[in-house]
């Protein structure tokens, strides 16, 4: 992706990535954490009432079967400060950061049943995991699944249908076994609400 496209039609040939981090060297740093937040859901249909719910509950586990580490505090906080940096939701906040990345045709937005939904193109997506390092691909890939898992108890089986595909792109990425309990819990919670039994006593056998 980086090979330079000989049959650009203007002097620049660029190839897709360089012209991407051209475009990432401007943007703000919100607009930044929340791409690459992204890239770790899968690239359609990353809800707004998700993300708000997640920070409504405080991106705190709905099922709590197991303490986490203490340094699992700094994903929750990096969340905050990413989200709700005045301590709580504010859709002008995230809409601003919207707004940037939408500056650089980074993210499409659609409205579907009451609330706005991004889209990435799907190089977009995996771009913005590929310039990580391997230290902050698995903070993000952290801030993700702790947004799901804020998301997954009965009082939002409303939102279960959008948590679906983020659901099953991370369990692509991140194998059953290395999940922690509460995380399987809360998926298993979504995919039984769902009618996926078999996808869900898999996941709670951990295989």
């Amino acid at each position: 992706m980086r090979k330079e496209d000989t049959t650009a039609l203007d002097r620049y040939d660029r190839g897709a990535y360089t012209t991407f981090d051209l475009s990432y060297s401007l943007l703000p740093q919100p607009a930044r954490e929340l791409l690459h937040l992204s890239g770790f859901f899968h690239h359609t249909d990353i809800s707004l009432a998700m993300l708000e719910r997640a920070a409504q509950n405080q991106f705190l586990d709905q099922l709590v079967y197991l303490a986490r580490p203490d340094a699992h505090s700094v994903i929750e906080g990096r969340l905050i400060a990413l989200l709700c940096p005045d301590g709580r939701w504010n859709e002008l906040h995230i809409h601003g950061i919207i707004r940037a990345l939408q500056s650089f045709s980074l993210v499409s937005t659609t409205f579907v049943s009451a609330t706005v939904h991004l889209r990435f193109h799907t190089l977009v997506h995996t771009w913005s995991r590929d310039i990580l390092s391997s230290n902050d691909t698995v903070n993000y890939r952290q801030m993700a699944m702790q947004v799901v898992a804020s998301c997954t108890s009965r009082d939002n089986e409303l939102l279960y249908q959008c948590l679906l595909p983020h659901i099953m792109r991370q369990l692509e990425s991140e194998p059953m076994v290395k999940l922690h309990v509460n995380d399987k819990m809360g998926f298993g919670q979504v995919l039984i609400g769902l009618g996926n039994y078999l996808m869900a006593e898999m996941l709670f056998q951990g295989h």
